[in-house]
């Protein structure tokens, strides 16, 4: 046997143990490899379980539309109700319904046995008869004319007034009232058989 021919024999025969070897790994290779796909495949799922787009959480339209509607019917109902109190209000575009409402108050005082000693004209020191003295007085705190009552009279005469200033075609309020402490002696020092209270007021009109 020539040289030429021992090495294609080494040749044949080291390709052969190649094969063999190849073929040994092959499915050990096979099965990493599968199980290589598997383990992307389960990471692959998992990316687009988390990354996936949320639901849209808003409530439907129709449920949308019907707050809407119970909304705009609630509007309605206070505008009504506003359109009702403002009613209850004197007007403050002239100072008719406000000297109207003036000389009810002095009568229903006169009415209740109510002494008033002073009445404070709209504006604390302007004339009351004036547009321009009613909108002054209306600046502020409550954006409505101010009217000061300093008045005498038992408890009884009293209560009555503030009662009965519920009853007027406008509204009135009180928003601070003062009340001293009858003088139980006159001025010879003797004691007084209807000692009377001396209330100061301010009503909003």
């Amino acid at each position: 046997m020539t040289e030429r021919d021992k090495n294609l024999y080494t040749i044949l025969g080291a390709a052969a143990l190649l094969a063999l070897y190849m073929l040994a790994l092959m499915p050990v290779t096979r099965a990493e490899i599968q199980r290589a796909e598997m383990l992307i495949g389960r990471k692959m799922n998992r990316i687009e379980t988390r990354g996936s787009i949320p639901q849209d959480n808003a409530p439907p339209a129709s449920a949308s539309q019907a707050r809407l509607e119970t909304a705009e019917t609630r509007l309605a109902d206070l505008q009504g109700d506003y359109q009702s109190l403002q009613a209850r209000f004197a007007s403050l575009d002239s100072v008719t319904d406000v000297k109207q409402l003036r000389l009810e108050i002095a009568h229903l005082a006169d009415w209740s046995h109510l002494a008033i000693t002073k009445m404070g004209d709209l504006s604390g020191n302007a004339p009351a008869d004036t547009l321009v003295a009613l909108t002054q007085s209306a600046q502020n705190s409550y954006g409505r004319p101010i009217l000061r009552i300093e008045a005498k009279g038992d408890f009884t005469a009293l209560m009555t007034f503030l009662q009965g200033l519920q009853e007027l075609n406008h509204a009135v309020a009180v928003v601070r009232m003062e009340i001293a402490a009858p003088d139980l002696t006159d001025s010879a020092g003797k004691r007084e058989v209807y000692p009377m209270l001396t209330a100061r007021l301010e009503l909003t009109l």
